[in-house]
């Protein structure tokens, strides 16, 4: 209802351009300023600090509001790093366990601006599995980035027993050693790193970027400026 309240509002304003001003306006201008107005909106009206404007307009489809009438959960925030570092959140999830599984992950910045999106189906894994490969493709995307020489990375997880194992690779199952000793040589490539454990409710976006790969059935990975 919002979406199409605003969306008639601005397309009537753009008339107006069009037709006093003699400018013009492309669609994707028009979609553009519509998300940008919506955003704000919804900051104004939920003010969640675990969600930034720039969730509200990058990956609105994966933000989750609680509605009015509904059960009340303790306050979480989610907070953004500190100035010198890059914050990941990632997921991994299946349908069963095991089952079809896919990963998530969104990277954010001090401003808690989106610069890097991942979603992907992995296949039939477990939930430790994928939470591993989901963590897995955090090092892996940031160790091949330009900032892995400028900032230090910290990893968020929900699970944490993986963090255990990524801490400490000697503590993992057997089964999962390699994954293990291929996030072990990301490492070396990143000038500082933190993983740590976030509440589930905290970490939805990434949480619904895993579960949308499922359904989805395709890779997708995409970087902001």
């Amino acid at each position: 209802m919002v979406w199409r309240m605003t969306f008639y509002v601005i397309l009537w304003t753009a008339r107006n351009v069009v037709v006093f001003n003699g400018s013009n306006l492309e669609v994707q201008q028009i979609i553009d300023i519509v998300g940008f107005k919506v955003a704000y909106w919804c900051k104004a009206k939920w003010t969640n600090g675990a969600i930034s404007i720039d969730d509200f307009i990058r990956v609105s489809e994966c933000i989750q509001i609680d509605s009015v009438g509904g059960k009340k959960r303790p306050h979480l925030d989610w907070f953004t790093p500190n100035n010198g570092q890059l914050k990941f959140n990632v997921d991994g999830t299946t349908k069963w366990q095991p089952g079809e599984a896919g990963i998530g992950g969104i990277l954010r910045d001090e401003s808690g601006s989106t610069k890097v999106v991942f979603s992907k189906p992995i296949g039939l894994a477990d939930s430790n599995l994928a939470e591993l490969l989901a963590i897995k493709e955090a090092f892996l995307i940031f160790a091949a980035s330009n900032w892995a020489d400028e900032k230090e990375l910290i990893v968020e997880s929900d699970l944490k027993i993986a963090l255990k194992w990524v801490n400490d690779p000697c503590l993992g199952p057997w089964r999962f050693r390699q994954i293990l000793f291929q996030i072990e040589g990301y490492k070396k490539k990143i000038i500082r790193w933190f993983v740590k454990h976030i509440f589930k409710e905290i970490n939805s976006i990434a949480d619904c970027l895993a579960k949308s790969s499922i359904d989805r059935g395709s890779p997708i990975t995409c970087s902001f400026d």
